[in-house]
């Protein structure tokens, strides 16, 4: 969904000009063809079309999408980024956002939204009494209790975690392909079996896709991943919701949300242990 408001939003469309919507985006991340396979009756082979993408970063994004099925759909779905991180530090159930609007004449009132969190025990069981919790007050105690930047032996595992493993030989593989593709069209070419402006079309796509292989790879730094830790308040700004959340999950592997306003927050340090602190709403 965040893909196709983004398209949506930068003025792309799909090739008959239409609006990008959820289930589009769905099909095409599944969609094998794009890899040089063709699909029949649940069987995959070997399609006769170059690729577009390699296996690898087909195995990651499947990957990816099955480890999102399995979260639970409020989870996906709620603009709220502590939303299947925090619970409740009275019952153990799950706390999500929600939304007040303001109603005048029962119309709605605008920019008079009001965020909150609340058990959902008390919202559906009735049985927990914890207090709603203003959403905004929440998030930036939250956000604050992810400075100061980890130690320097920390940034680098998160750095580490951050690069790909296998980038550069990746990369050389597939510029291998590249040199091996334009071998196969100039074969072609002068065989006849395609026109010279077929020939120059696929040169060019090629030559472009090792021009990008040849660029430099990002590799995440220590001193760059503290510097941005740093200025998490000022980047918080400026994310949207869903990245909002991305960030968070990364970071965080627990809020507990207790009735005398205090909040027990859970950082997720990858290899090391997982360290708990406490702070005051």
């Amino acid at each position: 969904r965040a893909i196709a408001v983004e398209l949506n939003r930068s003025g792309r469309t799909t090739r008959h000009g239409t609006p990008w919507r959820d289930f589009t985006i769905a099909y095409i991340l599944r969609n094998p063809i794009y890899t040089g396979n063709v699909s029949w009756q649940r069987t995959q082979a070997q399609g006769k079309h170059e690729p577009l993408i390699s296996p690898e970063l087909w195995e990651t994004v499947t990957a990816l999408l099955a480890q999102r099925s399995r979260t639970p759909p409020r989870t996906k779905a709620s603009p709220h980024p502590l939303t299947g991180l925090l619970h409740c530090g009275l019952c153990g159930g799950p706390v999500h956002g929600v939304v007040q609007q303001r109603y005048r004449n029962g119309r709605k009132v605008p920019d008079r939204e009001r965020r909150y969190y609340r058990c959902s025990r008390r919202d559906h069981l009735k049985d927990c009494t914890l207090p709603y919790l203003p959403a905004a007050e929440l998030e930036r105690t939250v956000l604050n209790a992810l400075n100061p930047p980890a130690p320097p032996e920390l940034l680098r595992e998160i750095a580490a975690a951050l690069t790909p493993a296998g980038a550069q030989t990746d990369r050389r593989n597939e510029l291998k392909k590249c040199e091996r593709a334009l071998a196969r069209w100039d074969d072609a070419y002068e065989a006849g079996d395609i026109s010279r402006e077929e020939w120059r079309t696929r040169r060019q796509a090629i030559h472009l896709r090792q021009a990008e292989l040849q660029q430099p790879a990002y590799e995440p730094s220590p001193t760059a991943i503290a510097a941005a830790m740093q200025n998490l308040p000022l980047i918080w700004a400026v994310l949207s919701p869903q990245e909002r959340k991305i960030l968070l999950h990364g970071l965080l592997a627990g809020v507990t949300a207790h009735p005398d306003g205090s909040v027990t927050i859970t950082h997720n340090d990858y290899s090391r242990n997982i360290v708990t602190s406490t702070r005051k709403l």
